[in-house]
């Protein structure tokens, strides 16, 4: 298995198409390729620079990495990472996160790459570092890691086992922050009976423990219903959940990133 990872720049306007209609397309494009080709990630998105962290079989990730070098939705398009014989992936699964201002839900995932892969990042040019700086903040790069990454740590507890989960009301927004993950989160609890295990698995969080923390925060405002499941079958998956998550992004989209200049 192989491990790669690249920066490039998206281009404002192509063909008339706005940025987030763009993240759309690339979200419910990579979505389903990468769950069919069993490729796992992280693609990190700030204003018009992209961050994608990819692991998976070599020669399909080599065929994969042509095609985004084509794509035109991007340019300048720079390989800065690229293992080979890897045998434990970093993430179970891809996902793709929009970064704003101040908000650090993707110090999750960020960290697991630094742990893990700080020293194999081959910045070439001044372009390439500075496009990296804006997707790992100072703060979080200037942090002292004395250990790798646990990535064989057993499953977190949580108190969402053999039960299924609704939201009885939205939270108002004196009483939590909604950002894009929670409120996707709260949308598919509001409509639909769900398990913490197809939670885990749609895609919307890096890691469990982002997940059950935002659920800790719904449940403590006595706004999360649980039922005991009636059998061992679990609710019924909803079709075409990155459709659903586009609409969400449509509608909840980040707001763009101030980038410092030097």
């Amino acid at each position: 298995m192989n491990r790669l990872a690249y920066v490039s720049t998206m281009h404002s306007k192509p063909g008339g198409k706005s940025t987030s209609d763009q993240i759309l397309t690339i979200l419910n494009t990579s979505y389903s390729f990468n769950k069919n080709h069993g490729i796992t990630g992280v693609l990190l998105i700030a204003n018009t620079t992209i961050f994608e962290f990819l692991e998976g079989d070599n020669d399909i990730l080599g065929q994969l990495f042509y095609r985004i070098s084509r794509d035109k939705r991007h340019y300048d398009v720079s390989l800065i990472m690229n293992e080979t014989n890897i045998e434990t992936r970093l993430f179970t699964r891809w996902t793709m996160r929009l970064l704003s201002v101040g908000v650090k839900s993707h110090y999750s995932a960020l960290e697991k790459i630094i742990q893990s892969c700080g020293n194999c990042f081959d910045l070439k040019s001044e372009k390439d570092k500075h496009r990296f700086d804006i997707i790992f903040p100072q703060d979080l790069l200037d942090q002292s890691y004395t250990t790798k990454v646990d990535i064989d740590k057993p499953k977190i507890d949580q108190p969402y086992t053999g039960v299924t989960l609704t939201l009885t009301k939205w939270p108002r927004p004196t009483d939590l922050k909604m950002t894009k993950e929670l409120v996707d989160l709260c949308m598919r609890l509001r409509k639909n009976k769900e398990t913490f295990n197809n939670l885990a698995q749609s895609g919307v969080y890096t890691t469990d423990e982002d997940l059950l923390k935002d659920l800790k925060k719904i449940d403590d405002l006595g706004l999360l219903k649980q039922e005991e499941l009636k059998d061992t079958n679990s609710p019924k998956r909803i079709e075409h959940a990155e459709d659903h998550f586009s609409r969400a992004l449509k509608k909840f989209l980040f707001i763009p990133i101030k980038v410092k200049k030097d």
